[in-house]
């Protein structure tokens, strides 16, 4: 790597290339693209490096404190070390395809789909004898991070849930195969894997006829937003992770699943706790972008109701106009905020701007009673009148006061001023 590449890596958030590769298809990901848009630059991102892709959605998605750049390039070089003690592994031990193909049929899998494909297998039987838990490298722990999968397995164990090891499988397959020739068999609560007709169990690293209820079979890709939603791992202490930052992960998972419609329950219910986040914060503009997106025209009211209350008793009337035209109740809201203005202004002696607030609001006796208070302040401008000509020097001050008298249609300020008209 050249300096210039290194001096960037150094300041950016990213660990190297590989991540931000991953971050540039992430942040071009947007919710109205189609599944098979996203497909194949997904597939190939998993390819080249689906280490990458768990350790930064991890990192960016699911906030683990432990993940900062340096953690994660340790992860890197530990991943290197797995990948040489699995290939020494391979070198020694691996089995060959006459044998694996005896074991599936002894559990009655349909072994014709598989005798053409025999090195691949091979390759995959040695990868379960690996990271089977007999062989000591690999502990099964329910709803782990993925980094604490990515160990020197000559120091430390391996451990991680199903989705994890699943993903740890997936990437030493494509190390040397196409990930395609893999595929995800899920039932409610666990993944296995799915290669040619049998299902592997990762967690095990055993062969399997799974006939689970609600059992499916997934593109590998899946893994990917299958990963974004698992549970955060108990043993790793994590930032409060933002609903803000939860949204992002539903959203990009919505868009890069092929089971939208079990998804988008994620997607909805994340858009929810971002808008009622936003809400709790003050952050009405996001709150108001966020429940736009989501299409949910309540969850539209809830916020331009929020939204106008709290700039009304902010003194920012412009802005809870514009958030009451979203509320369900627009007409009452706008009458309130523009009386409350009417009265603010008031108070603060602006009486013109006071004028414009009640005009808006159709209070007629409020603009009167500012008229009034116009000409009272117009009044004390006269100062004491002792003469004809005292009178004729403020001219331009009675006749103010005259045009504020008959618009308060107070009679007697109209009287008043009417008497001191004809001295002009």
């Amino acid at each position: 790597m050249n300096f210039f590449k290194k001096t960037y890596y150094f300041f950016s958030d990213y660990s190297g290339p590989a991540e931000r590769e991953v971050a540039r298809f992430f942040s071009k990901i947007h919710e109205n693209q189609s599944y098979e848009d996203v497909r194949p630059p997904l597939i190939e991102l998993i390819q080249n490096n689906i280490v990458a892709i768990n350790l930064w959605t991890e990192y960016k998605y699911r906030q683990y404190q432990y993940l900062k750049k340096n953690e994660r390039k340790v992860l890197y070089e530990n991943i290197k070390a797995l990948e040489q003690d699995f290939d020494k592994f391979f070198n020694h031990h691996h089995q060959p395809a006459q044998l694996i193909l005896n074991e599936l049929s002894m559990q009655g899998i349909d072994i014709e789909k598989l005798k053409d494909k025999t090195q691949k297998l091979i390759y995959l039987k040695a990868i379960m004898d690996y990271l089977n838990p007999s062989a000591g490298r690999y502990i099964y722990r329910e709803s782990s991070t993925f980094g604490a999968l990515l160990k020197d397995p000559t120091k430390e164990k391996l451990a991680g849930d199903c989705n994890q090891v699943v993903t740890l499988y997936i990437y030493l397959y494509s190390r040397k195969y196409d990930v395609l020739d893999l595929q995800l068999k899920t039932y409610p609560g666990h993944v296995a894997l799915h290669f040619y007709g049998t299902d592997i169990e990762a967690t095990t690293g055993q062969f399997a006829k799974y006939k689970k209820e609600a059992q499916t079979i997934l593109p590998i890709e899946e893994i990917v937003s299958l990963n974004m939603l698992d549970v955060t791992d108990k043993y790793y202490k994590t930032h409060k992770v933002s609903a803000e930052a939860l949204l992002e992960a539903s959203r990009v998972a919505y868009v890069l699943s092929s089971q939208r419609e079990i998804v988008e329950k994620n997607l909805v219910t994340a858009y929810n706790n971002a808008v009622v986040e936003m809400l709790n914060s003050s952050s009405y503009k996001k709150a108001l972008e966020f429940a736009q997106a989501s299409g949910d025209e309540k969850l539209v009211r809830t916020v331009g109701h929020n939204g106008a209350i709290y700039y009304m008793k902010e003194n920012e009337f412009k802005k809870a106009i514009k958030y009451a035209e979203y509320s369900s109740d627009a007409s009452r809201l706008k009458h309130a905020i523009y009386q409350n203005e009417g009265a603010y202004y008031f108070n603060k002696g602006d009486y013109f701007s006071a004028i414009k607030g009640f005009e808006n609001a159709g209070d007629s006796d409020a603009v009167k009673t500012c008229y009034g208070a116009l000409f009272n302040k117009e009044q004390k401008k006269l100062g004491k009148i002792k003469t004809t000509e005292d009178l004729k020097a403020n001219s331009k001050i009675i006749y103010n006061m005259d045009s504020y008298a008959k618009k308060s249609g107070n009679q007697s300020l109209i009287n008043y001023v009417s008497d001191m008209k004809k001295y002009l």
